[in-house]
């Protein structure tokens, strides 16, 4: 497992400008929106940094447009696609992010427990497209109608304001 988070650490660092104040900022091209955010200060394993929760929030989103792409129709697979397309790199910096919590959180079975949590976001999601489907699907096509309008840099900042689905997650550090 140590193993597996010094990968991920490298993996994120190879990506990164390092700022005197321990923050490292990945970034891609301008067009490809791979802005994330990790604290690679120390930090409690019990908690999410900001730039963790963030994260988790897009990836609750991403989980949330997939459910009905699969649960909805057509109109919803079709966005879902072209959403996928437009942020495919944000979405794989933000699991990066996640995967590096995740072995913080659980040094002895990180993988375990991120696809658990992973899982509880998508089974809540599928049951909500189960029994309120007209609102689910209304609600997510209208949310992947405005995500293909922003441009992949605002995609954080738009998931913060946008995802209110509630999980039992680590709360944020302090």
């Amino acid at each position: 497992m140590r193993i597996r988070t010094i990968f991920l650490f490298i993996n994120l660092l190879l990506c990164a400008d390092l700022s005197d104040s321990g923050i490292a900022r990945a970034s891609g091209e301008a067009n490809t929106g791979t802005n994330i955010y990790a604290n690679v200060k120390s930090v409690n394993s019990d908690c999410m940094t900001a730039e963790e929760h963030m994260a988790l929030k897009v990836r609750i989103m991403k989980d949330q447009m997939a459910v009905a792409s699969r649960n909805c129709g057509a109109t919803e697979k079709n966005l879902f696609a072209k959403v996928d397309k437009k942020f495919a790199k944000t979405f794989d910096s933000n699991n990066i992010v996640l995967e590096i919590f995740f072995n913080r959180f659980d040094v002895d079975n990180p993988v375990k427990t991120m696809n658990n949590f992973i899982t509880e976001i998508a089974n809540t999601s599928s049951l909500k497209a189960i029994y309120d489907k007209k609102n689910f699907c209304e609600t997510q096509k209208k949310l992947m109608e405005k995500i293909i309008d922003i441009e992949p840099n605002d995609l954080l900042s738009f998931s913060e304001k946008n995802v209110t689905q509630k999980i039992k997650n680590p709360k944020v550090c302090e």
